[in-house]
């Protein structure tokens, strides 16, 4: 493996994870309706772990094995997959911690949408300027050489 593809599989493992929390923390936020959000105990606990079950679930599943340039339905099959037991992981394991305190109904499905959302779209948005912008330019100059 190349150096350039182990930096793309480590990006996408980050961004996974940065859009874990953009998910997590902007679902609660709709389920307080953003003006209370503050006021939730716990909410960058809650966060914390969300975000470290959707690290391991993402790297046990092997989301970031391919390149995002060949973005297809299996990959975006494996997101829904990974963002469901992520969410269902959550649920459960902040239910054997503390009963799911302060934790509204609303946010777990939330965050499973937000996720998807956020992962495939970014994926998505990749391959569109792979192959129609920029850097499908630059990848056809490369072949003529």
């Amino acid at each position: 493996m190349t150096i350039y593809k182990s930096l793309l599989q480590h990006f996408g493992r980050l961004h996974d994870i940065l859009v874990a929390t953009i998910a997590f923390y902007l679902a609660f936020g709709v389920a307080t309706n953003f003006r209370q959000i503050s006021l939730v105990p716990g909410l960058h606990d809650k966060a914390l772990l969300f975000v470290i079950l959707a690290g391991a679930v993402n790297y046990f599943s092997s989301l970031n094995r391919g390149t995002w340039r060949y973005a297809s339905i299996p990959d975006l099959l494996a997101i829904v997959k990974s963002a469901f037991f992520t969410a269902v992981l959550f649920t459960i394991v902040l239910f054997m911690l503390s009963r799911a305190d302060n934790l509204p109904r609303s946010v777990p499905p939330l965050a499973f949408v937000f996720s998807v959302f956020g992962m495939s779209g970014s994926r998505l948005l990749y391959r569109l300027i792979r192959e129609t912008g920029f850097l499908a330019q630059r990848d056809r100059q490369n072949k003529g050489k």
